[in-house]
Parts: structure tokens; C-alpha cells; sequence
């Protein structure tokens, strides 16, 4: 793998936008190129609706509207969750693999794109088993990433490498965004106010097992004050000095 240097990164430019006329008849096509320290996924759909012919702010999602009590009782205990929740995963984390012991990794990086997801069928499927497209995705990752780590572990043990056992768990990082749909096209900004979630989802080739486990974690995110202690921590780091946030 290859890895650039920090001066390397912000010394080019962080968005791109590529015109290609006549992409096919009577269709040109705008290609548009921005690295994720910019922007979110909310920032992104705004963005895409300035080069729509109607802007509907109604159709961006937004975060779920609390009373005042609770915002203040979530403003009252957020450090006390972020320390918690963070410190958990520091303290007893369970991970062994190369990033985790700060190992070299040798190899090269590829990519793969699979271009048969019929969201149709998906939904379908989500319907029948009363579940969720997050639910039903997090079950495909966590069932693809357990079948791959099992040929991993046949392969260190064929060619005699160091084995790392799979975990039971897998962790996802759920983000969420703070930000409200803006009401006037001219108040679109692009900016990156979003905050991570940790999750653990069960790591098998079970499908239904794990569906069913990955549906219980999302059910008890979605009821959790935590996603709102977790803004609250950063909607206070934002209004502080950067001397006094960086290390935090």
C-alpha cells in the first residue's frame, strides 16, 4: 500500500468537477470529485439538489426533533457518555488484527464494485422479513466480511504465515449528521458536521443469525440517547478553541 503525506493531501485540490459533453446523444455528464474531509452524505444530497431543477428541502433527511427538558439532560450527561463510550472500546477492545498491533501490511490495494443490487428485490425482501435496508446491508457486509476472513485464515495456515483468528464481532461506524435541511438555496454550504456511532454486529456466515442480531443493535441505536450525547460533544467542541478540542 501506498500512503501519502499530510502535506502531500492538502497541497492538491480537495474538489474536482469534470464536464464531458456529449457523453452519449444529446446527454452531457458532470463528474464530481471531493474528498470526505469536506463534506457528509447530507452535505452531498444538498449539493446534488443546487444542480437539480427544483430545490425541496423537504426532501433531505434531518435529525429527530427533541423537547428543550431533553435536550438539556442529553447536554447534562454527554460528556459522561462520550467518555464512556469511548473508553469502552479503548479499554476493552478485543481486536487482534495488523492495524490494531500497528503491524506492516505488505500487498496491493484493489477495489471491486458489484453492480447486481436490485433495490426492488431488496426492499421486497426487507418487507417480508420486517426489517430494514440498513438491517439487510449490515448482514451482507458483516456475512461477506466473515466468509473472507475465513479464507484469510485457510490461507496463513496453507502458506505457514502468522494466523489471525476471526473475531466475533465486527465493529461498523454509523455516521449521522447535525445538520438540518436549509430552507433557501443560497444558504447551502459545504461542510462537514457529522458525528460516528460505533456498533457491533455479530461476524458470521449465518445470515438469518445474524440479521437478526444486526436488527436488534440498529433497533436499540435508533431508542438510545446516545447518537444525541454524542452531538451534543460536538456542537460544544465547535464553539471552543482548537487548543482545547484537538487533544480531546
Amino acid at each position: 500500500m501506498q500512503y501519502q503525506s499530510e502535506c502531500d493531501l492538502y497541497d492538491k485540490p480537495q474538489m474536482k468537477f469534470f464536464f464531458v459533453p456529449e457523453y452519449e446523444d444529446n446527454q452531457s455528464v458532470i463528474i464530481i470529485k471531493i474528498h470526505h474531509n469536506l463534506t457528509d452524505g447530507q452535505g452531498l444530497s444538498q449539493l446534488m439538489h443546487c444542480f437539480s431543477d427544483v430545490y425541496d428541502s423537504t426532501a433531505l433527511p434531518c435529525a429527530k426533533p427533541i423537547s428543550m427538558v431533553m435536550w438539556a439532560f442529553v447536554a447534562l450527561i454527554s460528556p459522561l457518555l462520550s467518555i464512556w463510550y469511548n473508553g469502552m472500546f479503548a479499554l476493552f477492545s478485543k481486536e487482534t488484527h495488523q492495524l490494531k498491533k500497528q503491524e506492516e501490511i505488505h500487498g496491493q490495494k484493489t477495489t471491486a464494485y458489484y453492480s447486481g443490487f436490485n433495490l426492488k428485490e431488496m426492499k421486497s425482501f426487507c418487507k417480508e422479513r420486517k426489517c430494514t435496508l440498513n438491517d439487510y446491508m449490515g448482514t451482507l457486509v458483516s456475512c461477506t466480511l466473515s466468509d473472507y476472513m475465513d479464507q484469510e485464515e485457510r490461507r496463513q495456515e496453507i502458506e505457514k504465515e502468522k494466523v489471525y483468528k476471526k473475531p466475533e464481532t465486527c465493529r461498523f461506524i454509523i455516521p449521522f449528521s447535525f445538520r438540518q435541511p436549509v430552507k433557501e438555496l443560497k444558504d447551502v454550504k459545504l461542510e462537514n458536521n457529522l458525528g460516528y456511532l460505533p456498533l457491533e454486529i455479530m461476524l458470521s456466515n449465518d445470515f438469518d443469525k445474524v440479521l437478526n442480531h444486526t436488527q436488534q443493535r440498529f433497533n436499540y441505536m435508533k431508542s438510545s440517547i446516545m447518537p444525541y450525547g454524542m452531538m451534543c460533544v460536538q456542537m460544544t467542541a465547535n464553539i471552543l478553541p482548537i487548543w482545547f478540542t484537538t487533544p480531546i
